[in-house]
C-alpha cells in the first residue's frame, strides 16, 4: 500500500506543479476546485454523511460558495484571515483533545471541511494568482 502511494506521488507531484505554473489560472480553478470536490466528498463521508443524496447536497454546498468566492476576489484575503484564525482555533483543539473531542461531532465536523478544502483551493489560487 505505502508502495503504491509513493509511486502515485511520484507521478502526480509533477503534473500538479506543471499544472499550477502553467495552465492559465482558470484552469488551475477549475482542475484544483474538482479536486477539492472530491476532498469534500470524503470528508463528507467521513463527518458521517451515509446517504448519497446528504453528500450531494453537501458537495454542491461547496461548488456554490467556491463559484460565489471565485467571482468575488476582494472578500478572498479577508476569507484567508478568518481561515488563519480558525486553524489556530484548530492547534487549541488538537493540543487539547480528547477533552476536545465532543466539538467534533455532526455540523462541526461539516463546516470544518468546507473551511480546509475550499480555503486550501482558494490559497492556491491566491498563490497562482500573484506575481512573483
Amino acid at each position: 500500500m505505502l508502495k503504491q502511494r509513493i509511486i502515485t506521488a511520484l507521478i502526480a507531484a509533477p503534473l500538479v506543479v506543471a499544472a499550477i505554473f502553467f495552465l492559465p489560472v482558470n484552469f488551475v480553478a477549475v482542475v484544483f476546485g474538482v479536486l477539492a470536490g472530491l476532498g469534500l466528498y470524503e470528508w463528507g463521508r467521513l463527518a458521517g454523511l451515509a446517504t448519497v443524496r446528504a453528500t450531494t447536497v453537501y458537495l454542491a454546498i461547496g461548488a456554490i460558495v467556491a463559484a460565489c468566492l471565485w467571482f468575488v476576489p476582494q472578500l478572498w484575503q479577508p476569507l484567508l484571515m478568518l481561515d488563519a484564525l480558525l486553524w489556530c482555533l484548530a492547534l487549541v483543539v488538537v493540543m487539547k483533545f480528547p477533552a476536545s473531542g465532543r466539538w467534533l461531532e455532526g455540523h462541526v465536523l461539516l463546516v470544518a471541511g468546507y473551511v480546509v478544502v475550499i480555503s486550501a483551493w482558494l490559497a492556491l489560487i491566491v498563490i497562482r494568482e500573484s506575481p512573483v
